[in-house]
């Protein structure tokens, strides 16, 4: 089958280059040689793509595929005279929080209280009425879509409708995506260009959605190495082309969560690689104190971010959501996230290790490398590994295979000497 994929539908500007890598890809994973493929691409382009993508262009992806080398582009470099270019602003769907066209990140620790924000504001959104936390009112009905694989859609609506009502163009699914498998992804993407037909009768206006939040986006990034800024950056990629569709100024919200290096600024504290602060257009920070929660914005590529309105809100015992407005002039969430009654640095150190072990085995450089990777120093990673060995929980062996040093929780035992005697732990039997 030369066909790329039948099921594609129109590939608009911003999603032309992903999407002919993966049909050629597709082609020469299938067997199909370098002249069929470089005609069938060229169909495809005309057919799929509107505008269709520049022919030198499609020799570039199909030589890069084929030949496994870079093709010589020998165009010119051509610029414009910024006078001749269309200005754009960006635009928001919630000023200061959520861009249009663009993915936006909300980042803090977990259980605070984030996802009890996006569902306010997902219900908002979908009633279509009142006024945000922001000031900004809301005028029309919007379509929200709602990925919560975290808790669960059962518990999302349980806490919506906690919230006064749950409107029927507000869409739920927990399934356990991949979306940086291309499968998974062109689903979400034919999700989001052509609704199908069994929910078009809930859907408001032209019929897609205005709101898309990942709840945490990290749930639904399959193998990538969250710590890697090239993996990162090309799954966020993906997100950013799907906003990007002429038709709808689709916003994408991602939630996800801090590190435990509470010695680093907000910024510095998004887990994982820094491509989860530098690639979306927005960055929203949440920190939590006294019952209440805060947040801020650390990054706006379409306003000042400085001119964004904290804000400050309870999670009351009915589960509603009460914002409060005596936000002191000086309040920087960097300070209340560097606030922190948790232990000391080698303490923090150790409760990682201990739950990076409790998945199983690991070897040595790479324990102390993820480690590092939450904002901790070597020094600081192998003085809590070494004290921890010296307490009983964790201990090493040599691999015979690898010749790799691994390291592993020291599990309790329980010896039944009679049956009135229960002996926990090695010492304890030592002794005996």
């Amino acid at each position: 089958n030369t066909e790329p994929d039948s099921a594609i539908t129109k590939v608009r500007e911003g999603e032309r280059h992903s999407s002919i890598f993966k049909q050629l890809t597709r082609l020469k994973k299938g067997g199909v040689d370098r002249e069929v493929a470089e005609a069938v691409i060229k169909a495809w382009n005309l057919k799929y793509c509107e505008p269709p993508e520049e022919e030198q262009e499609l020799m570039v992806q199909l030589q890069d595929i084929y030949n496994n080398s870079k093709y010589v582009d020998d165009r010119p470099i051509i610029p414009k005279s910024i006078s001749k270019v269309n200005a754009e602003k960006g635009e928001y769907l919630m000023e200061g929080y959520i861009p249009k066209n663009a993915v936006g990140i909300f980042a803090g620790e977990g259980g605070i209280g984030k996802s009890f924000l996006t569902i306010y504001l997902a219900q908002m959104f979908g009633m279509g009425a009142g006024t945000l936390p922001n000031g900004q009112r809301i005028n029309r009905k919007h379509n929200v879509m709602i990925f919560a694989q975290e808790d669960g859609e059962g518990v999302m609506a349980w806490r919506m409708a906690k919230m006064g009502m749950l409107p029927k163009n507000v869409f739920i699914d927990d399934t356990d995506y991949d979306f940086f498998n291309e499968q998974d992804l062109e689903r979400l993407r034919a999700l989001l260009n052509d609704p199908p037909k069994e929910i078009l009768d809930d859907m408001v206006g032209d019929k897609k959605f205005d709101l898309v939040i990942f709840d945490p986006i990290t749930s639904y990034s399959g193998d990538v190495e969250t710590n890697s800024a090239s993996k990162v950056g090309a799954f966020l990629k993906g997100f950013s082309e799907l906003a990007q569709r002429d038709k709808c100024n689709t916003s994408i919200v991602g939630v996800t969560h801090m590190n435990k290096n509470t010695d680093a600024s907000g910024k510095n504290r998004i887990m994982g690689s820094s491509a989860w602060r530098n690639k979306p257009r927005n960055v929203i920070l949440f920190g939590d104190k006294d019952g209440y929660v805060y947040t801020q914005c650390d990054k706006a590529n379409w306003t000042n971010k400085h001119t964004v309105p904290k804000l400050k809100y309870k999670i009351n015992e009915d589960l509603t959501v009460s914002f409060h407005d005596d936000i002191p002039e000086d309040f920087d969430i960097d300070e209340l996230l560097q606030e922190s009654s948790a232990p000391n640095k080698k303490g923090q150190a150790k409760q990682v290790i201990v739950e990076m072990l409790s998945d199983g085995e690991v070897n040595g450089k790479d324990l102390e490398t993820t480690v590092m990777d939450e904002g901790f120093t070597k020094s600081t990673v192998q003085e809590a590994r070494s004290e921890l060995k010296k307490e009983g929980k964790i201990s090493s062996k040599k691999d015979g295979h690898t010749n790799k040093q691994m390291w592993s929780l020291v599990e309790e035992e329980v010896i039944t000497i009679n049956e009135d005697i229960e002996i926990d732990s090695v010492a304890e039997r030592t002794r005996l």
